[in-house]
């Protein structure tokens, strides 16, 4: 089904925005059509780039768990769960801060209290602190609970 939606954006010269929960998919269908994977979180994007880029080098924590997640890519890491806590947020009253900030191994007080805009990294754009080596994040103390 992805080739022929290829081939018909190659025909009809169209740009189709394919919405996926497999990391896999999304690879195939951004590098041969020649577009770019976002990654979403609770409805806000977290990290935007080339297929390639997100997979073999994810910016985002929440990237790295979707790579880590997706049993058929080359890179699958074993272990437990690039994450603090496997319990989703409620979507409709999303956490104060980076939405994330609840589940990433990597947060600190400073992801609780403020949300990241897109920090551009190459090609990719990352809405996570740790892209901006100012930002207060670095001091911050990190989260325990």
């Amino acid at each position: 089904m992805m080739d022929l939606m290829l081939s018909l954006q190659d025909e009809f010269d169209t740009s189709y925005i394919f919405i996926s929960h497999d990391l896999s998919n999304a690879r195939y269908f951004s590098a041969h059509g020649g577009g770019k994977i976002g990654v979403m979180y609770l409805g806000e994007l977290v990290e935007v780039g080339p297929a390639e880029d997100m997979i073999n080098d994810p910016k985002h924590p929440y990237t790295n768990v979707l790579r880590w997640a997706t049993p058929d890519l080359a890179l699958r890491e074993t272990g437990d769960p690039p994450m603090r806590k496997i319990d989703v947020p409620d979507p409709v009253d999303p956490p104060s801060g980076c939405r994330f900030h609840t589940r990433c191994p990597k947060a600190t007080e400073a992801c609780r209290r403020e949300t990241p805009s897109g920090y551009q990294h190459g090609e990719q754009t990352v809405a996570c602190f740790r892209e901006d080596e100012d930002h207060e994040y670095w001091d911050s103390p990190e989260l325990t609970d």
